[in-house]
């Protein structure tokens, strides 16, 4: 379950770039300012300059079968100097450069330990784009036309395009006619919407993942679950002298929930499952997050629901820890046969 959290969904944002940017904006302006005229659809031309149209139409390379000058059609520009964005008003980015933590992803290791992925990414930064969009054409007709669809879209005074996902706010600055000049002597109509694109730049180099260990491991363990008794505490000696406890929760075939009490204390270091895909335990009638499921307390109502992945198999769940209360000699301390290390013990509830 850890490995498909985020199965066939992107970790981070997807990074958005100027070059991203100019092309949602150009295919915006193809396909929702689309024009046509004679059954035919005005072509959309990219300029990489931000010369005056009128300036490219002097030397225009676009002919027709004939020879003559096609008329009709768009073109883009964009400014080639974005300036600071305004996209947060006046204000600018944190300095620092930081990383700022996004989500924190629970991982499950070759090794079957349970760990954590941090994902932090940089904050991004405001970038005014400034487009022309310029129509020429000999057909007032499509003028018309063009002032229509530019208007209906920024009638909420401002539209929005997604480079990459992201939401971006358009606004139209400006509309200037050109229409006084002329090629070939033939009148021709030309004019330009200034638009302005509040954009933010998200690059690949600003996401950061970070691999945190976990204290509390997760361990699946392929073998059968043993039979018996449905809880059970073993008490083993370990070299710091405190009395190793382990709980074994044992959950019958077609069966999966319980409720005991704890009768000692435990500071759980480790939880190993067999046949179990999820779980969720309550301690006095509160439900605790597995990760922070740290100390239990003689007493203690604990209350365990799992999920199965074979409902017709036992499953057992086990909390590994300590109990702080009992400190046992090891071999070296014991001076006689009473002082030696006790053999295990196994208490049986419920």
């Amino acid at each position: 379950m850890s490995k498909l959290i985020l199965d066939k969904a992107p970790n981070f944002p997807l990074s958005v770039e100027l070059k991203d940017i100019d092309a949602t904006v150009n295919e915006w302006v193809d396909k929702e300012l689309d024009l046509s005229f004679d059954g035919k659809r005005l072509p959309t031309f990219k300029l990489y300059s931000n010369q005056r149209i009128n300036e490219y139409a002097q030397s225009w390379n676009h002919l027709d079968e004939t020879g003559n000058l096609l008329m009709n059609f768009k073109a883009i520009t964009r400014e080639n100097n974005p300036e600071h964005g305004t996209s947060q008003g006046s204000y600018f980015n944190i300095p620092g450069n930081r990383d700022y933590p996004m989500f924190i992803v629970p991982i499950l290791q070759e090794n079957g330990l349970q760990a954590y992925d941090m994902y932090s990414m940089k904050q991004p930064f405001s970038v005014d784009l400034v487009y022309s969009l310029t129509i020429i054409t000999n057909k007032y007709e499509l003028i018309n036309e063009m002032n229509m669809l530019v208007n209906d879209k920024f009638k909420a005074i401002q539209c929005y395009v997604f480079p990459n996902q992201h939401p971006m706010p358009l606004t139209l600055e400006s509309i200037t006619d050109e229409s006084e000049y002329a090629i070939d002597d033939r009148k021709y109509y030309s004019q330009t919407y200034k638009m302005k694109l509040k954009a933010y730049i998200i690059r690949e180099e600003d996401f950061k993942v970070t691999h945190l260990d976990s204290r509390l491991k997760m361990v699946l363990n392929e073998e059968e679950p043993k039979q018996g008794r449905r809880v059970e505490i073993e008490e083993q000696e370990d070299r710091f002298n405190k009395l190793s406890t382990i709980v074994n929760i044992h959950l019958p075939s077609c069966d999966n929930e319980i409720n005991f009490t704890m009768d000692c204390d435990l500071v759980i270091d480790e939880i190993e499952v067999d046949n179990i895909f999820d779980f969720a335990i309550s301690v006095n009638e509160e439900y605790i997050d597995p990760q922070e499921l740290t100390n239990l307390y003689e007493g203690d109502n604990v209350f365990v629901k799992i999920s199965k992945d074979n409902d017709f198999v036992d499953a057992i769940l086990t909390l590994k820890g300590k109990n702080p209360n009992e400190s046992i000699d090891n071999e070296d301390d014991a001076e006689v046969s009473l002082d030696e290390k006790p053999t295990e013990e196994v208490i049986d509830v419920g």
